[in-house]
């Protein structure tokens, strides 16, 4: 179970863009030739350290409810304990909120020194504004760091031969049901579509909710319909521009449709927040929910047992099993802080831990969150939903990144998606809508 490949589907930006050193922010700090050590370790002593405690700021949306907190803070307040050269101030934002508190704070000139958020997908526009730094120099003068990441999980912050972030959470779209439910109303696990559309009727009919479902729903579901029929080529391809998005994704957007109109998701779907519709999963008043593998570590004790991650089911006779998976969410550098140089190594250091071995163990353990960096960790520690996640990610072949990462405007497609599913937007007008959307705002990776 625990292999250390994670396999995704993207256009390969080589791993060599990183080690090569090409396209720096110019001379800097001499980083360390090994990746940051534990924050419980000793830092040699410097005699060109400042007297006074390098002033450093971290934002993060790790806190709260989302599972990820109970590992992430303590693993931060460890690190400001063993580092008393480092004056750490935490700001915090709650899931998407830290998406509004960082377009506010890049506006007004005062971004964290480091900060973690989602790829390129979200961040590409405070790149092109000078607002991050390039971090491809400090990768290449540590030659272990480039290896500490499993195949692909720099693709998402690489622009142009430069790198932009660490990697620190890998996600994966799964299928979870809960088999107690499935067995008790004599309904059996949905393999195919057809039988997916059996087990909705089923549950409709006992007066459950047969998919738990959020504000994403409609978008997650579309691409793992539409994702079966296309290869990555063509895939790459359709967000390129190069081909048009064709009648497989009006096949995939009509089952939507169809599902929708059974009763599958509850009323009010495009409101609700992911952990909202967790908890029809986790009070037994939902048998299955898709989502992000993230949310395993907000499932209650009293479903974790039942709870199992199966393969999504296979839309027609030519499909085969698919997963979306990739490396979702970074550790940055604000420009600023790379041209201060105290703040500089200061934050580099932290950015190697954040996205270490250390906690990335903790990450695993402790919140059951999928991790990039290639660590060993204690399999007796981890659910068994967790555990069938990784060994249903190691099963299936074929993997796409999450089509939100490839497409250029993401408020525009998430808006789309949503449409189809309130019946505001037919099958036959998204395909068109999204051949619009790639031409008038292409991704500017894949365009490269």
């Amino acid at each position: 179970m625990n292999k250390h490949r994670l396999k995704i589907g993207t256009a390969a930006l080589l791993i060599a863009l990183v080690t090569a050193g090409c396209g720096g922010n110019g001379p800097a700090a001499s980083p360390s030739s090994s990746p940051a050590g534990s924050p419980t370790e000793t830092a040699a002593a410097s005699s060109a350290a400042p007297s006074a405690p390098v002033k450093l700021s971290l934002m993060h949306g790790w806190t709260g409810e989302v599972p990820m907190a109970k590992a992430f803070e303590p693993a931060i307040e460890r690190y400001a304990a063993a580092h008393p050269e480092v004056n750490l101030e935490v700001i915090t934002q709650a899931g998407n909120a830290i998406k509004e508190k960082l377009v506010i704070d890049m506006a007004a000139n005062q971004p964290p020194d480091v900060f973690l958020h989602w790829g390129l997908s979200v961040t590409e526009p405070y790149v092109k504004n000078g607002k991050v730094a390039d971090l491809t120099d400090l990768i290449s003068a540590n030659g272990e760091l480039a290896g500490r990441y499993v195949d692909g999980s720099l693709n998402p912050v690489t622009l142009g031969g430069k790198v932009y972030g660490l990697p620190i959470e890998t996600y994966m779209h799964v299928f979870l049901v809960n088999q107690a439910l499935f067995d008790e109303h004599g309904v059996k696990v949905p393999a195919t579509f057809e039988e997916l559309k059996t087990a909705v009727s089923a549950f409709k009919g006992k007066g459950l909710i047969p998919i738990a479902a959020n504000g994403t729903s409609a978008r997650y579901l579309i691409e793992a319909m539409h994702s079966q029929a296309v290869d990555n080529n063509e895939l790459m391809d359709m967000f390129a521009g190069k081909k048009a998005f064709d009648a497989r994704l009006t096949d995939a957007s009509a089952k939507l449709v169809e599902l929708s109109g059974m009763g599958a998701f509850p009323k009010g779907v495009e409101t609700l927040q992911t952990l909202q519709a967790l908890a029809f999963f986790n009070e037994k008043q939902a048998p299955m929910y898709y989502q992000s593998s993230w949310t395993i570590g907000n499932l209650v004790p009293e479903v974790v047992g039942d709870a199992k991650v199966v393969p999504f089911p296979l839309v027609s006779d030519q499909a085969v099993p698919t997963m979306t998976a990739g490396a979702g969410y970074f550790v940055y550098m604000s420009q600023a802080a790379y041209e201060n140089e105290e703040k500089r190594q200061a934050a580099w250091e932290l950015m190697q831990y954040l996205a270490g071995p250390e906690v990335a163990k903790d990450l695993i353990e402790l919140a059951a969150n999928p991790s990039p960096v290639k660590v060993s960790f204690d399999e007796s520690k981890v659910s068994a939903p967790f555990a069938q996640v990784q060994q249903l990610q190691q099963s299936i072949d074929k993997t796409f990144e999450s089509y939100q990462e490839l497409v250029g405007d993401k408020t525009v497609y998430q808006e789309l998606a949503n449409r189809v599913l309130l019946g505001d937007l037919t099958p036959e007008g998204f395909a068109e809508e999204m051949n619009k959307l790639v031409k008038e705002h292409p991704n500017s990776v894949l365009a490269q």
